[in-house]
Protein backbone atom coordinates (compact mmCIF):
# COMPACT_ATOMS: atom_id res chain seq x y z
CA UNK A 1 0.00 0.00 0.00
CA UNK A 2 2.72 2.48 1.05
CA UNK A 3 4.49 1.42 -2.41
CA UNK A 4 1.45 1.89 -4.13
CA UNK A 5 1.05 4.96 -2.54
CA UNK A 6 4.26 6.78 -3.11
CA UNK A 7 4.39 6.02 -6.87
CA UNK A 8 1.17 7.56 -6.85
CA UNK A 9 2.55 10.42 -5.28
CA UNK A 10 5.60 10.57 -7.72
CA UNK A 11 3.33 10.29 -10.63
CA UNK A 12 0.81 13.35 -9.33
CA UNK A 13 3.89 15.64 -8.50
CA UNK A 14 5.25 15.08 -11.77
CA UNK A 15 2.33 15.29 -13.71
CA UNK A 16 1.74 18.25 -11.96
CA UNK A 17 5.11 19.60 -12.94
CA UNK A 18 4.53 18.83 -16.17
CA UNK A 19 1.44 20.60 -16.49
CA UNK A 20 2.77 23.61 -14.67
CA UNK A 21 5.82 23.52 -17.47
CA UNK A 22 3.21 23.11 -20.58
CA UNK A 23 1.55 26.38 -18.73
CA UNK A 24 4.51 28.39 -17.32
CA UNK A 25 6.47 27.80 -20.07
CA UNK A 26 4.83 29.36 -23.58
CA UNK A 27 3.61 32.48 -21.03
CA UNK A 28 7.70 33.18 -19.74
CA UNK A 29 8.05 32.99 -23.60
CA UNK A 30 5.56 35.40 -24.27
CA UNK A 31 6.56 37.77 -21.47
CA UNK A 32 10.04 37.69 -22.86
CA UNK A 33 9.07 38.43 -26.24
CA UNK A 34 6.88 41.68 -25.25
CA UNK A 35 9.65 42.50 -23.74
CA UNK A 36 11.73 42.27 -26.78
CA UNK A 37 9.27 44.07 -28.63
CA UNK A 38 8.95 46.86 -25.94
CA UNK A 39 12.97 47.65 -26.03
CA UNK A 40 12.30 48.22 -29.67
CA UNK A 41 13.14 44.49 -31.42
CA UNK A 42 9.89 44.62 -33.65
CA UNK A 43 11.26 41.64 -35.82
CA UNK A 44 10.83 39.27 -32.35
CA UNK A 45 6.92 36.70 -32.70
CA UNK A 46 6.39 34.68 -29.87
CA UNK A 47 6.37 30.70 -30.22
CA UNK A 48 2.68 28.79 -31.00
CA UNK A 49 3.36 25.35 -29.40
CA UNK A 50 -0.16 25.18 -28.98
CA UNK A 51 -3.67 25.50 -29.98
CA UNK A 52 -5.63 26.52 -26.62
CA UNK A 53 -5.99 29.68 -24.63
CA UNK A 54 -1.85 30.26 -24.73
CA UNK A 55 -1.37 29.71 -28.20
CA UNK A 56 -4.30 32.00 -29.27
CA UNK A 57 -2.81 35.13 -26.93
CA UNK A 58 1.00 34.43 -28.11
CA UNK A 59 -0.86 34.50 -32.34
CA UNK A 60 -2.95 37.31 -31.37
CA UNK A 61 0.52 38.99 -30.12
CA UNK A 62 2.33 37.92 -33.20
CA UNK A 63 -0.26 39.44 -35.15
CA UNK A 64 -0.27 42.71 -33.29
CA UNK A 65 3.36 42.94 -33.30
CA UNK A 66 3.07 42.06 -37.43
CA UNK A 67 0.81 45.67 -37.72
CA UNK A 68 3.42 47.68 -35.57
CA UNK A 69 6.32 46.87 -37.87
CA UNK A 70 4.42 47.59 -41.14
CA UNK A 71 3.32 50.35 -39.67
CA UNK A 72 6.64 51.40 -38.69
CA UNK A 73 8.04 50.59 -42.09
CA UNK A 74 5.44 52.61 -43.55
CA UNK A 75 5.93 55.98 -41.16
CA UNK A 76 9.42 55.05 -41.73
CA UNK A 77 9.55 55.28 -45.47
CA UNK A 78 7.19 58.53 -45.14
CA UNK A 79 10.13 60.03 -42.94
CA UNK A 80 12.74 59.00 -45.72
CA UNK A 81 10.92 60.60 -48.33
CA UNK A 82 10.15 63.87 -46.53
CA UNK A 83 14.20 64.10 -45.70
CA UNK A 84 15.30 62.97 -49.36
CA UNK A 85 12.83 65.93 -50.80
CA UNK A 86 14.48 68.13 -48.14
CA UNK A 87 17.92 67.43 -48.52
CA UNK A 88 17.09 67.63 -52.08
CA UNK A 89 15.51 71.44 -52.48
CA UNK A 90 18.59 72.48 -49.87
CA UNK A 91 21.15 70.96 -51.79
CA UNK A 92 19.83 72.57 -54.99
CA UNK A 93 19.88 76.15 -53.78
CA UNK A 94 22.90 78.19 -55.44
CA UNK A 95 22.97 80.16 -51.86
CA UNK A 96 25.61 78.57 -48.93
CA UNK A 97 22.86 77.13 -46.32
CA UNK A 98 24.05 75.82 -42.92
CA UNK A 99 21.82 73.78 -40.73
CA UNK A 100 22.09 74.06 -37.37
CA UNK A 101 20.60 72.03 -34.55
CA UNK A 102 19.70 73.66 -31.23
CA UNK A 103 22.94 74.02 -29.55
CA UNK A 104 25.09 75.22 -32.52
CA UNK A 105 26.30 72.05 -33.96
CA UNK A 106 26.54 71.47 -37.82
CA UNK A 107 23.78 69.15 -39.09
CA UNK A 108 24.17 70.03 -42.37
CA UNK A 109 25.90 72.09 -45.36
CA UNK A 110 24.76 72.23 -49.13
CA UNK A 111 26.99 71.92 -51.99
CA UNK A 112 27.04 76.24 -52.06
CA UNK A 113 28.39 76.08 -48.47
CA UNK A 114 30.88 73.35 -48.87
CA UNK A 115 32.27 75.70 -51.78
CA UNK A 116 32.96 78.28 -48.50
CA UNK A 117 33.81 75.81 -45.19
CA UNK A 118 34.53 72.62 -46.64
CA UNK A 119 32.57 69.29 -47.26
CA UNK A 120 30.37 68.30 -44.70
CA UNK A 121 31.20 65.12 -43.46
CA UNK A 122 34.26 67.51 -41.59
CA UNK A 123 32.23 69.63 -40.77
CA UNK A 124 29.02 67.67 -38.93
CA UNK A 125 28.65 68.28 -35.50
CA UNK A 126 31.13 71.17 -35.17
CA UNK A 127 30.38 74.53 -33.32
CA UNK A 128 29.29 77.09 -36.46
CA UNK A 129 31.37 79.82 -34.82
CA UNK A 130 34.77 76.68 -35.62
CA UNK A 131 34.13 76.09 -39.23
CA UNK A 132 32.84 80.22 -40.33
CA UNK A 133 35.32 81.70 -38.36
CA UNK A 134 32.81 84.96 -38.46
CA UNK A 135 31.52 85.97 -35.41
CA UNK A 136 28.43 87.72 -37.56
CA UNK A 137 27.63 84.03 -38.21
CA UNK A 138 27.81 82.53 -35.08
CA UNK A 139 26.32 85.28 -33.41
CA UNK A 140 23.65 85.48 -35.59
CA UNK A 141 22.51 81.57 -35.22
CA UNK A 142 23.14 82.05 -31.46
CA UNK A 143 20.36 85.34 -31.55
CA UNK A 144 17.75 83.27 -33.30
CA UNK A 145 18.06 79.85 -31.36
CA UNK A 146 17.87 82.41 -27.98
CA UNK A 147 14.92 84.18 -29.11
CA UNK A 148 13.80 81.66 -31.20
CA UNK A 149 13.18 84.71 -34.13
CA UNK A 150 14.15 85.25 -37.72
CA UNK A 151 17.29 87.22 -37.82
CA UNK A 152 17.63 89.47 -40.86
CA UNK A 153 20.48 91.95 -41.40
CA UNK A 154 19.84 95.13 -43.39
CA UNK A 155 21.60 97.52 -44.43
CA UNK A 156 25.46 97.69 -45.81
CA UNK A 157 27.10 96.52 -41.92
CA UNK A 158 25.03 93.56 -42.38
CA UNK A 159 27.15 92.47 -45.83
CA UNK A 160 29.49 89.59 -45.57
CA UNK A 161 32.77 89.91 -47.41
CA UNK A 162 33.61 86.16 -48.13
CA UNK A 163 36.25 84.95 -50.68
CA UNK A 164 34.87 82.12 -52.83
CA UNK A 165 37.11 80.67 -55.66
CA UNK A 166 39.51 83.45 -54.96
CA UNK A 167 36.94 85.79 -56.07
CA UNK A 168 35.54 88.09 -53.03
CA UNK A 169 31.85 87.46 -53.21
CA UNK A 170 29.20 89.71 -50.82
CA UNK A 171 26.97 87.87 -48.91
CA UNK A 172 23.74 88.88 -46.87
CA UNK A 173 22.79 87.21 -43.94
CA UNK A 174 19.46 85.66 -42.60
CA UNK A 175 18.99 82.87 -40.26
CA UNK A 176 15.55 81.41 -39.21
CA UNK A 177 14.74 78.88 -36.56
CA UNK A 178 13.58 75.19 -36.95
CA UNK A 179 10.28 74.07 -35.23
CA UNK A 180 8.99 70.70 -34.94
CA UNK A 181 4.98 70.10 -35.35
CA UNK A 182 4.71 71.01 -31.75
CA UNK A 183 6.47 74.16 -31.77
CA UNK A 184 9.31 73.02 -30.27
CA UNK A 185 13.43 74.34 -30.84
CA UNK A 186 15.12 71.68 -33.36
CA UNK A 187 17.78 73.93 -34.70
CA UNK A 188 18.49 77.19 -37.15
CA UNK A 189 18.30 77.44 -41.07
CA UNK A 190 21.50 80.02 -42.01
CA UNK A 191 20.78 81.33 -45.39
CA UNK A 192 24.07 83.52 -46.87
CA UNK A 193 22.39 85.12 -49.95
CA UNK A 194 24.63 85.97 -52.97
CA UNK A 195 24.18 89.78 -53.59
CA UNK A 196 27.19 90.46 -55.57
CA UNK A 197 25.91 91.03 -58.44
CA UNK A 198 22.92 93.33 -57.06
CA UNK A 199 25.98 95.21 -55.54
CA UNK A 200 27.58 95.49 -58.79
CA UNK A 201 24.46 96.67 -60.07
CA UNK A 202 24.04 99.23 -57.41
CA UNK A 203 27.72 100.81 -57.93
CA UNK A 204 27.23 101.34 -61.77
CA UNK A 205 23.81 102.86 -60.85
CA UNK A 206 25.51 105.14 -59.16
CA UNK A 207 28.52 106.07 -61.26
CA UNK A 208 26.00 106.42 -63.69
CA UNK A 209 24.12 108.87 -61.79
CA UNK A 210 26.73 110.60 -60.97
CA UNK A 211 28.27 111.06 -64.38
CA UNK A 212 25.25 112.04 -65.77
CA UNK A 213 24.24 114.91 -63.56
CA UNK A 214 27.61 116.12 -63.67
CA UNK A 215 27.84 116.26 -67.30
CA UNK A 216 24.34 117.71 -67.79
CA UNK A 217 25.09 120.17 -65.69
CA UNK A 218 27.99 121.56 -67.70
CA UNK A 219 25.46 122.10 -71.01
CA UNK A 220 22.57 123.09 -68.49
CA UNK A 221 24.49 126.17 -67.38
CA UNK A 222 25.64 127.59 -70.50
CA UNK A 223 21.78 127.24 -71.25
CA UNK A 224 21.19 129.24 -68.18
CA UNK A 225 23.57 131.39 -69.19
CA UNK A 226 22.19 132.40 -72.80
CA UNK A 227 18.60 132.59 -71.50
CA UNK A 228 19.88 135.26 -68.97
CA UNK A 229 21.39 137.26 -71.27
CA UNK A 230 18.34 137.18 -74.01
CA UNK A 231 16.60 138.32 -71.16
CA UNK A 232 18.70 141.14 -70.44
CA UNK A 233 18.93 142.46 -74.21
CA UNK A 234 22.10 141.13 -74.85
CA UNK A 235 20.99 140.65 -78.46
CA UNK A 236 18.48 142.79 -78.84
CA UNK A 237 15.22 144.17 -77.59
CA UNK A 238 12.48 141.89 -77.06
CA UNK A 239 9.15 141.08 -78.27
CA UNK A 240 6.33 140.45 -75.07
CA UNK A 241 5.76 137.06 -77.06
CA UNK A 242 9.85 136.36 -77.33
CA UNK A 243 10.36 137.55 -73.44
CA UNK A 244 7.40 134.86 -72.21
CA UNK A 245 8.85 131.78 -74.09
CA UNK A 246 12.48 133.17 -72.74
CA UNK A 247 11.23 133.54 -69.09
CA UNK A 248 9.54 129.59 -69.59
CA UNK A 249 12.74 128.50 -70.68
CA UNK A 250 14.40 130.20 -67.34
CA UNK A 251 12.13 128.22 -65.43
CA UNK A 252 12.69 124.75 -66.82
CA UNK A 253 16.03 125.54 -66.59
CA UNK A 254 15.58 126.12 -63.36
CA UNK A 255 13.77 123.20 -62.57
CA UNK A 256 16.25 120.66 -64.31
CA UNK A 257 19.16 122.65 -62.04
CA UNK A 258 16.94 121.09 -58.64
CA UNK A 259 16.83 117.74 -60.55
CA UNK A 260 20.91 117.95 -61.53
CA UNK A 261 21.74 118.66 -57.65
CA UNK A 262 18.99 116.10 -56.41
CA UNK A 263 20.87 113.23 -58.46
CA UNK A 264 24.36 114.34 -57.16
CA UNK A 265 22.84 113.91 -53.99
CA UNK A 266 21.74 110.60 -54.43
CA UNK A 267 24.52 109.35 -55.87
CA UNK A 268 26.69 110.81 -52.81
Amino acid sequence: TLAIAGTLVAAGSGLAVWLANRTVRPLQELTNTMARVAAGELEAKARVVSHDEVGILAAGFNNMAERIRQLRRSDLGKLLVAQQTTEAAIDSLYDPVIVTDAQGGVTKLNPAAEEIFGSEAKNIGKHVQEITHDSRIAMAVSETLSSQQPVAGEGSASVLPIVVGGTEHAFRLRTTPMRDEEGRLLGAVTLLEDITHLREIDRLKSEFIATASHELRTPLTSVQMSVLLLLEGAAGTLSPKQHEVLDACREDCTRLEGLMRDLLDLSK
